[in-house]
């Protein structure tokens, strides 16, 4: 995990509440990296992860869950997506002190992508949301067409983790 901090992340609006552990949050939403920093949001299709190295699709139904549980006072200033509407947000976990931000999704895009090192100085910025979209939606097709059944158990135990912290914690 690296220890760079993307220096934009300090302007960005840190959220008032912690990120549950990671065995019931970027795990359970498929977050396969190891960086410091990771992104999330929803596209409109598709639950999305990025961490400025890899794009993901993540599992929507944890998403959902969370989601709802953050409640009217951060949903009205920040929008992280959901079905049939595009992110204006992105939710920035800070894996090492589990603390949340919420950033506009390009700013978002390119302070996470300041955390790999040489990928900044070869790109101008972060992937637009039109190329994001479009390996998302790849992504997408390549977990979709596989067996629907695989995993599913350990998915549903952990979905009920998640349940039960949020529930514990107050949400």
């Amino acid at each position: 995990m690296s220890n760079v901090v993307p220096f934009t992340l300090f302007t960005f609006n840190r959220l008032q509440f912690k990120a549950p552990p990671a065995d019931i949050f970027e795990d359970l939403f498929g977050y396969t990296g190891d960086q410091r920093f990771v992104g999330f949001c929803y596209t409109g299709h598709a639950m999305c992860i990025e961490d400025g190295q890899i794009n993901q699709v993540g599992h929507s139904r944890p998403w959902s869950i969370w989601y709802r549980s953050l409640g009217v006072s951060v949903l009205r200033y920040y929008c992280f997506g959901y079905q049939g509407r595009d992110p204006e947000h992105l939710l920035i976990l800070d894996r090492r002190s589990r603390a949340l931000y919420a950033a506009p999704v390009q700013a978002g895009q390119d302070a996470l992508a300041q955390q790999v090192p040489g990928l900044w100085q070869t790109a101008e910025r972060a992937p637009s949301r039109a190329d994001r979209d479009l390996e998302v939606d790849d992504l997408a097709d390549a977990i979709f067409s596989g067996d629907p059944q695989h995993g599913q158990e350990e998915l549903k135990h952990k979905i009920e983790q998640l349940e039960k912290w949020l529930q514990a914690s107050g949400y």
